[in-house]
């Protein structure tokens, strides 16, 4: 049997207030394991029936799980998304309770070497005797909420602003906790868009905070796209439940959408066939069009080029990823439009419908990233 001590360093469960920070927590661990064992078995078990039943099988899957030792390498890693049983309204079903009592204790009494087992909640009631259990047994990490008044959160912003090499003043740090709302998704997301700014480590100006800061539609939404063609889809779905919240309409942030993915596949044809160079030049990335790339380079309706600087930053995120995948969005992303102006879809899923093209696109995503490790 194994002591206290080893099951807290094997079992981890992470939540909190703010399910953002919690989720980046876990995800970072588990790249700390992978990063220790490459080989690595990594099983993600999601949450997402609320019926007795669902939850009852889930379980039973991760009984399984963690019976059944890996195949082909020396760990198996279990990461349980989403799981509610430990937030105010989940499972108040005594038998399911007692069930994931059950599951926790087999675990402590019977748990291997060769097991970690990482569990992110979707929101934690400290009040719950089962909690006070589970702290007592494993590793229970709480994230909270970052607080406009609280100075230990402006100083969090100014530790990232420095990770970031981007110099500030505390005034800065403030305007980013107000203009992001105290979330850290949005606070991460204007510091990547400052830094994005910046290009070479320096300092921002203050001419230049409120033209990047400012509340906008269209810069939110150009934000949602530059999360997009970074590949960060949790981040962008995140956005993109904002801009519904305030109305955002669904045509224009797809279009917006559609014209930067076509950017990247267009850049990316561009760099392979010789009839585009570009070099870093601090925060701009330096366009260098042959006489033949003036054919393709996008045009405006007026007839006049594209500015440079944004579609050579889009081509700079978008490079990191091959163009096959870029071909594959941009056409997923017509696929929608055309759903959209056909009227045959109710205006309370056409939101839905944005959701769903990010999440396809994460999903192949993923796919891709994981295809390239296998051939390397």
């Amino acid at each position: 049997m194994k002591s206290k001590a080893d099951a807290k360093s094997r079992v981890f469960i992470f939540g909190g207030e703010d399910f953002y920070e919690a989720q980046k927590k876990a995800r970072a661990l588990i790249e700390s394991f992978r990063a220790k064992d490459p080989n690595l078995e990594i099983i993600h078990i999601a949450e997402e029936g609320e019926s007795q039943s669902e939850i009852l099988a889930l379980l039973e899957r991760l009984r399984e799980e963690i019976a059944t030792p890996s195949l082909f390498a020396t760990t198996k890693l279990i990461f349980w998304k989403g799981a509610s049983f430990l937030s105010a309204n989940g499972l108040a079903d005594k038998r399911i309770e007692e069930d994931i009592r059950q599951f926790f204790n087999l675990l402590q009494e019977n748990l291997l070497d060769e097991l970690i087992v990482v569990v992110l909640a979707e929101s934690i009631d400290k009040r719950k005797k089962l909690f006070q259990e589970l702290k007592a047994q494993f590793h229970v990490e709480l994230t909270d909420k970052l607080d406009p008044l609280d100075p230990s959160s402006l100083l969090e912003v100014m530790e990232k602003l420095e990770e970031r090499g981007i110099e500030a003043d505390q005034s800065l740090g403030q305007q980013l906790l107000m203009e992001s709302g105290a979330q850290r998704s949005l606070l991460d997301m204007e510091i990547e868009k400052l830094s994005l700014f910046l290009g070479a480590k320096g300092k921002i100006q203050p001419e230049e905070i409120s033209n990047l800061l400012c509340g906008k539609r269209e810069t939110v939404i150009w934000r949602l796209c530059d999360l997009v063609i970074s590949a960060k889809f949790d981040l962008a779905l995140v956005e993109l439940q904002i801009l519904m919240q305030e109305g955002g309409s669904e045509m224009g942030i797809l279009l917006a959408l559609a014209q930067r993915i076509f950017w990247a596949c267009l850049g990316l044809v561009l760099l392979k066939i010789g009839w585009l160079d570009v070099q870093s030049k601090g925060k701009y990335l330096k366009l260098i069009l042959k006489e033949e790339g003036y054919f393709l380079y996008p045009k405006k309706k007026s007839g006049e080029l594209v500015n440079q600087w944004a579609f050579g930053q889009n081509l700079q995120l978008a490079q990191n990823i091959d163009l096959h995948f870029w071909l594959w969005a941009l056409r997923h992303t017509y696929e929608t439009n055309k759903i959209l102006i056909s009227g045959n879809i109710s205006p309370d899923l056409r939101g839905r419908m944005l959701e769903r093209l990010l999440i396809k696109l994460k999903i192949y995503y993923e796919k891709v990233i994981e295809k390239s490790k296998d051939s390397v």
